[in-house]
C-alpha cells in the first residue's frame, strides 16, 4: 500500500538495491489503480507516479474494474505512453486538453486505439449461476412522502438539464431521432413533434 514517501523508499529498496533503480525491469502491478486518479486531492496519485519515475525500466500493469469517467483520472498512467517526451503531447495537460476538445467521441477513439495496440483489455464477468430476487417492502407514509419529494426534486432538475441541452442534442442527432428529443419550449416535459 502506497501511503507514504517512506513506504515508496522501502518498496524501491526492496525491488532495486541502491544504485540499480535504472536497471530494475520487473513488473509493478497497480491493482485497484483507480484509487490513484485524484491528483492533488490525495497523495496516492503522486506516490504511484513517483514509484514509476524512480523505476524507469519497470514494466507496469494497471488493473481496475472501475472505468475512467474523466480524462484527468488517467494522470497516474504515464506508462501508457499517451503523453510524454516521445509522443505528440509533451505533458499530460496537452493530452487532456486534446481529448476534452474531442468529447465522448475522442474518448471512444482512444479506447479503440488502446485495445488495438493491446494496451487496454476490458472484460465482462459472467452472470452464469447468478440468482436475482425481487424484494418488496412496505414503507410508512412518512418515508414514502419524503421519497416522493426527493424524487420530484431530482426529476425536475433532470428535466431542466435535458431541456437546456435539447437544442444542441437535436442539432447533432440523426433527423429520424430529432422528434423524440425533448423540446426546451415544452419545459422538458413533452416530446417535440417536428
Amino acid at each position: 500500500m502506497l501511503i507514504s514517501s517512506t513506504r515508496i523508499d522501502q518498496i524501491v529498496k526492496w525491488l532495486a538495491p541502491k544504485g540499480t533503480e535504472d536497471a530494475f525491469s520487473g513488473c509493478i502491478i497497480f491493482d485497484e489503480c483507480h484509487k490513484a486518479k485524484n491528483i492533488g486531492d490525495t497523495k496516492t496519485s503522486e506516490y504511484v507516479i513517483s514509484l514509476q519515475d524512480r523505476l524507469p525500466m519497470a514494466r507496469v500493469l494497471y488493473c481496475s474494474a472501475t472505468g475512467v469517467s474523466d480524462v484527468k483520472h488517467m494522470v497516474y498512467a504515464n506508462r501508457l505512453n499517451l503523453w510524454g517526451p516521445s509522443t505528440a503531447y509533451p505533458q499530460f495537460k496537452h493530452f487532456e486538453d486534446m481529448l476534452n476538445k474531442r468529447g465522448i467521441g475522442g474518448l471512444e477513439m482512444l479506447s479503440l486505439e488502446m485495445k488495438m495496440q493491446g494496451r487496454f483489455i476490458a472484460r465482462t464477468l459472467s452472470w452464469d449461476g447468478a440468482i436475482f430476487e425481487t424484494c418488496e417492502f412496505q414503507l410508512s407514509g412518512e418515508v414514502r412522502l419524503d421519497g416522493e419529494r426527493r424524487m420530484g426534486r431530482l426529476g425536475g432538475g433532470l428535466s431542466n438539464a435535458i431541456a437546456k441541452n435539447a437544442t444542441s442534442i437535436r442539432r447533432f442527432a440523426p433527423r429520424s431521432l430529432r422528434r423524440n428529443i425533448m423540446s426546451p419550449a415544452a419545459g422538458g416535459t413533452m416530446l417535440a413533434r417536428s
